[in-house]
């Protein structure tokens, strides 16, 4: 797959290179702009009209040249659907979060919405069923099930304009979309099962069927022809509760490909790459078997702070896995994969050199998991989980050496990671665990309250570099993130109670005395963690 070769101490050559080849450039996500806003607005007015001209012209059975009526209506519709996405896509650059800011995410949003309405206007066509069946919550309930709710809403109103502009804006049929789908993104109580998708579709349509019912008796007209017998399929109460069912139906069955397709991965792919038999992550524990221990102590970690604010912790867990698979070119550049009394390569490196190669790993990891057909969200936690920081310590060493020798101060730049800040949640919570983790290592003695000083200075720094401007976490869930990973990390090392009998094995496998206190009958004394995980369970000990 092209994983590039690690960088060892012992090929003089291969330093050499390394010393001089030019950091590979990155690339990151491309956020969306106004020009990509008018070029996305252009492209769905014409693909729309386009399917609204054959639509209009395949009943007479032929293609004839459009005349200048129907040119004109094509126009207009075309101008309408161009102002719509306009407008959306200026909303999500806006207030959307993050990641709704990013192209390929805007891209996808309108791919599922454009799909709806060539696939609606094509039934509408060949079927000839009432409009009010026309899904028109469907796209609003996917941005809202793996984005937000506030986007799902102004996709539902931009949704029920293009549906309604498919049969000439009739007022009933305008007025029931917009409550279906305002409805269905309004009820969705952020359940990402499949009963809660269902459940919000079942309320919209009884919410529109309400609206349908207000909208009649308005407008004077009968109630009776709201459940005619003679025509039941076409019915409008029952295509208006009835369209809300079949929207939370399809949502939940089709909710794979629309995942797919607006730049998410499935469940069942993340659960695959949990798998640490996966290819590139027994690549990890070989070449850097440092760095893969840390990263599953990340996991944990990780996992649970996002669980206490009901983000992904799925994704975070795998985005954990592989956030640092660049570290397996040039391993033993990373302390974790130094074996005791190993020499640091860096000794014999400049300030600027050692940056470089620190560097490196978010560009080289970020390739490896592209070129492993790695999906783009959990890729993301590669080259997002350093931000934009300075590699503090190779820049503090190298002003240090400027100080003392007069050279030339290199531009602070030289010193900084390549990356991105963190987009989503999920990315930032990675970037706190990561500093969090690794800083938990030199507490000692470990307790709660020097692990709770610890996490908060973490934080606090990493808000006043501006790291986690761009996530859309609040306070309130940097604080439920804090309290959790410091009730994480005390669990972690924890003391455990230690025995009379269970101190006499200790010595028997090399604990000294010393470290061991004895209790007395009906006593027990506590050890920390890694003493006691020394002494084996004897037969017919009680745990």
């Amino acid at each position: 797959m092209g994983y590039g070769i690690a960088v060892q101490d012992s090929d003089p050559v291969t330093e050499a290179r390394a010393e001089t080849a030019p950091t590979p450039r990155l690339r990151t996500r491309t956020r969306a702009s106004r020009s990509s806003g008018v070029w996305l607005g252009l492209g769905f007015a014409l693909i729309a009209s386009l399917a609204q001209g054959v639509a209009l012209l395949v009943p007479w059975g032929e293609l004839p040249g459009l005349g200048a009526e129907v040119g004109l209506a094509l126009a207009g519709f075309g101008l309408l659907q161009f102002l719509i996405v306009l407008a959306l896509t200026t909303f999500l650059r806006t207030f959307g979060q993050p990641r709704l800011r990013l192209l390929r995410t805007q891209v996808g949003v309108l791919a599922t919405m454009l799909l709806v309405a060539v696939v609606a206007r094509g039934l509408l066509v060949a079927f000839e069923p009432s409009p009010l069946w026309l899904p028109v919550a469907l796209a609003p309930l996917w941005t809202a099930v793996n984005f937000d709710r506030r986007a799902g809403f102004v996709v539902a109103v931009s949704m029920a304009l293009v549906l309604a502009s498919l049969v000439g804006f009739d007022s009933v049929v305008l007025c029931v979309l917009l409550a279906r789908g305002m409805s269905a993104t309004l009820t969705f109580l952020g359940r990402r099962s499949a009963s809660g998708v269902l459940l919000a579709g079942v309320r919209a349509g009884g919410t529109a069927g309400l609206v349908l019912v207000a909208v009649y008796a308005l407008g004077g007209r009968p109630l009776t022809e709201l459940l005619d017998a003679s025509r039941l399929a076409t019915a409008p109460l029952l295509a208006t509760v009835g369209g809300g069912l079949l929207e939370g139906v399809l949502a939940v069955l089709l909710r794979p490909a629309a995942v797919r397709l607006l730049g998410y991965v499935s469940r069942e792919r993340l659960l695959q790459l949990t798998d640490l038999e996966q290819p590139l992550l027994q690549r990890l524990a070989q070449e850097a078997p440092g760095t893969f221990e840390h990263s599953r102590a990340m996991a944990n970690l990780a996992e649970q702070a996002a669980s206490a604010i009901g983000a992904d912790a799925l994704l975070t867990r795998v985005g954990a896995y592989y956030h640092d698979l660049g570290k397996t070119i040039g391993s033993n550049h990373f302390v974790e994969n130094l074996a005791p009394g190993e020499p640091s390569p860096h000794d014999r490196l400049s300030p600027e050199q050692s940056a470089r190669r620190i560097v490196r790993h978010v560009v080289e990891g970020t390739r490896i998991l592209r070129e492993g057909g790695i999906p783009e969200p959990v890729v993301e936690f590669a080259y997002t989980h350093h931000g934009t920081q300075t590699i503090e310590y190779f820049l503090n060493k190298h002003r240090q050496q400027v100080a003392a020798t007069g050279a030339p101060e290199l531009p602070e730049e030289t010193f900084r990671y390549p990356g991105m800040k963190p987009q989503t949640k999920e990315t930032a919570i990675l970037m706190l665990v990561d500093s969090i983790e690794a800083a938990s290592r030199t507490i000692d003695p470990p307790d709660r309250l020097r692990f709770r000083q610890m996490v908060h200075q973490v934080v606090q720094t990493k808000l006043e570099q501006g790291q986690l401007d761009e996530c859309n976490l609040s306070l309130a869930e940097l604080r439920i993130i804090q309290a959790r990973m410091v009730e994480t990390l005390a669990h972690m090392h924890h003391h455990r109670v230690k025995y009379p009998w269970q101190a006499e094995r200790a010595e028997q496998f090399g604990v000294p005395a010393s470290a061991v206190s004895r209790a007395g009958p009906g006593e027990c004394t506590e050890l920390p963690a890694a003493t006691a995980a020394v002494v084996p369970i004897g037969r017919g000990a009680r745990q």
